[in-house]
């Protein structure tokens, strides 16, 4: 497959090279989570072809739907669960990352770069926390989980996409979950026209 254009961003290249969703079995699970107000329901939304609603989320379960492509693939998810990006929903992640094959993480790259009020630690400490679900899963000899680092609202950084992936990197490069660094991808999620390049990548 050709790369999408830089104006998309590089980091799609990681989905060149896995093939994310490559062993994907229709009835897979997806856990949408992440920080406050990061574009979760908005990309969920979009995924079942619903109309989005602005507002605050606490924890949305949507059962049985499909995602079509544009080469008339079908895939069917048998649940997806849109969960609320307070602290008080952590308590949940655990079960839901156990039952779910694929996690989607959302945050915002320009709140995290400027760690506008310690943005960076309360969304390190969750990183950590799905890091060691990930492993009990390992030991437990689970299905491997798959996760995607969604950086969000680009179109607010002052530095290119580029710069901003690599700072990112850099700034969890010495963590237990630096392998998280490979699966992160900046995007604009109030574009149909950008979800629907990325949808078409990431299932493809």
């Amino acid at each position: 497959m050709i790369p999408i254009i830089i104006g998309l961003g590089l980091a799609w290249l990681f989905l060149e090279r896995i093939g994310f969703f490559k062993d994907a079995k229709n009835g897979d699970n997806l856990c949408v989570i992440g920080m406050p107000q990061a574009g979760k329901t908005r990309f969920l939304s979009y995924l079942r072809r619903a109309r989005f609603l602005e507002g605050s989320t606490d924890e949305d379960t949507h059962e049985d739907f499909v995602i079509r492509l544009k080469n008339e693939t079908e895939i069917n998810i048998k649940k997806a669960t849109d969960l609320g990006g307070t602290d008080t929903y952590r308590e949940k992640y655990s079960s839901l990352i156990e039952e779910s094959q694929y996690i989607f993480f959302f945050f915002n790259i320009k709140q995290y770069l400027e760690n506008e009020e310690q943005y960076q630690r309360r969304c390190n400490s969750r990183l950590l926390q799905i890091f060691m679900d990930f492993e009990n899963t390992k030991k437990s000899g689970g299905r491997k989980k798959k996760i995607i680092l969604f950086g969000t609202h680009k179109d607010l950084l002052t530095i290119s996409e580029i710069e901003a992936l690599k700072k990112f990197k850099q700034l969890i490069e010495k963590k237990k979950y630096k392998n998280f660094k490979d699966n992160v991808s900046l995007i604009d999620t109030t574009k149909d026209e950008e979800l629907k390049l990325i949808v078409e990548k990431i299932f493809a």
